[in-house]
């Protein structure tokens, strides 16, 4: 089993872990990274979130900082499973079209000063269509439902408390006939012998 951090490292925005054993591929979280320019630059070049195969994402729960990045992983043809509580969908679609409006008009503003500078222009990190692409890849799941979210991966969300909806997410990882246990409290994991 190996985990990367692709966010929420060094930052307290963009949440986002690659789980991956010798049969599976998971994404705990797919967050926008928030604040300056600096910071929301890194939206732009995580292309590394988005190569390769994913079996499934599982969702901690709906803040941007935790779900802004799943419709430029629809963008880029992902259509695999995404697992979470239905409260986290609800939050999430609400946040994501919030977020799309806030983009457009941040782009606006950064390409009228890109043009000014003889830079070429922006294109938006996700359009109207990939936040809708995301509805058929819902899969909700309710508190201490035990689920597999990929071959080797079982899932149980557990309540966080954090917001309607959130999750402690407790990842059973089989692998090579040895069984580990990773849990994931907004922002941090545990890995359990």
């Amino acid at each position: 089993m190996k985990i990367q951090f692709h966010g929420a490292t060094g930052d307290v925005t963009g949440s986002a872990y690659h789980v991956t054993t010798k049969d599976a591929s998971i994404l705990v979280d797919c967050g926008m990274f928030q604040g300056g320019r600096k910071e929301k630059a890194k939206n732009r070049s995580a292309a590394k979130l988005e190569g390769g195969h994913l079996d499934a994402v599982v969702l901690t729960h709906g803040h941007l900082d935790h779900v802004g990045r799943l419709p430029i992983l629809t963008r880029k043809g992902y259509e695999g499973p995404i697992y979470a509580t239905q409260p986290t969908f609800d939050i999430a679609t609400l946040i994501l079209k919030d977020s799309l409006s806030l983009q457009k008009a941040d782009l606006k503003r950064e390409n009228l000063h890109r043009a000014k500078t003889s830079l070429p222009p922006l294109e938006p990190l996700f359009e109207e269509a990939d936040v809708r692409n995301l509805k058929p890849l819902v899969r909700p799941i309710k508190y201490n439902q035990r689920t597999e979210v990929a071959p080797g991966i079982e899932a149980r969300f557990v309540d966080a408390g954090h917001v309607i909806g959130s999750a402690s997410i407790e990842l059973t990882i089989t692998e090579n006939g040895r069984k580990k246990i990773v849990v994931f409290i907004d922002q941090v994991f545990h890995i359990l012998p």
